[in-house]
């Protein structure tokens, strides 16, 4: 037995997920890649399953394994912080990702479970490097991306990612795709950044049983996908996105940046010369006054102003 981890229950737990399904040993290492040893070893409470396998496996039983080892677990280090680093990346705080990259290098019981699932935590460095570097001057955000590559065992050529046929990635792996894309167009590679989030949001929605976090990842995604569209001045693509996400969020009672897919929304319907954009406009300040961000619908309504002469203190 290891530090920290009632394997044995949640092995037991993990084969009748499985079997529940109908799935052979065989059977999920031919989807997954997952050796029948290594299912074998996890099941029998003989092994650590590490992060990446969890994930796989969880996006493949449709489970939340995750939390589920969470309640077989006395002690729950490494995984609690992934869910800061999902915290860090939603809302897009350098000084957030700065403060977890320390307590991450500095965790004295961490660092006795590194041996368990050592590839993982440092992975986990990388990541918080890079997502801090992301926050900085053109050459930081170009060093950024030289590492988000390596990670990703890519170079310039992005065309593996133009389809999520035969890829099985963990959720970490996901939130690096999306880092790196978000990160390309503001070097003003915005084809490689639109290829990288598409993908990014079609694996994200094969899940048909996503958690919150998930959710607002999506939600992350389909608002730099508009971003990047309204760069090259797709306006029509921008709607459809815009569309898609308003759906998105009506189906699973959501909010997180919403008001953002309306604005967007409501611009490109402008640029088109739709009359649709006011109420898309209205839709997006309903949003942020719910959301009690003064500061932030005045900065929505200068811009506006500024960049389309649209006035939107007339539709307060």
């Amino acid at each position: 037995m290891s530090i920290g981890f009632d394997l044995s229950e949640f092995g037991k737990k993990l084969r009748l997920t499985r079997e529940s399904l109908g799935f052979s040993r065989k059977y999920t290492h031919d989807k997954t890649g997952i050796t029948e040893n290594t299912l074998y070893l996890i099941e029998n409470g003989k092994t650590v399953p590490q992060l990446v396998t969890l994930e796989i496996l969880a996006n493949f039983y449709n489970e939340d394994l995750l939390h589920i080892f969470e309640n077989y677990k006395y002690k729950n280090e490494l995984y609690f912080y992934i869910r800061r680093i999902e915290d860090a990346v939603l809302s897009t705080d350098k000084v957030k990702a700065e403060k977890l990259l320390c307590d991450l290098e500095s965790d004295d019981l961490l660092r006795k479970l590194v041996y368990f699932d050592r590839e993982q935590y440092f992975y986990l460095v990388k990541f918080l490097k890079s997502l801090i570097l992301s926050f900085g001057s053109l050459d930081e955000k170009k060093h950024a991306i030289s590492n988000l590559e390596k990670m990703l065992n890519i170079t310039n050529d992005y065309s593996v990612y133009s389809s999520t046929e035969k890829h099985n990635f963990s959720t970490m792996h996901i939130k690096t795709i999306v880092l790196l894309g978000i990160i390309q167009y503001e070097v003003n590679n915005i084809n490689n950044s639109l290829l990288l989030l598409e993908f990014s949001l079609n694996y994200l929605l094969l899940n048909e049983n996503p958690s919150h976090e998930e959710q607002k990842l999506v939600m992350k995604v389909y608002s730099n996908i508009l971003y990047c569209l309204h760069l090259k001045g797709k306006n029509e693509d921008v709607i459809k996105y815009s569309n898609a996400a308003v759906g998105y969020c009506k189906m699973n009672e959501l909010m997180f940046l919403l008001y953002f897919i309306y604005f967007r929304k409501g611009v490109a319907e402008f640029l088109l010369g739709r009359s649709a954009y006011i109420s898309s406009f209205q839709n997006g300040i309903a949003l942020l006054l719910i959301k009690g961000d003064e500061e932030l619908l005045e900065n929505f309504i200068k811009i506006t102003y500024e960049k389309y002469g649209i006035d939107l203190n007339c539709k307060l």
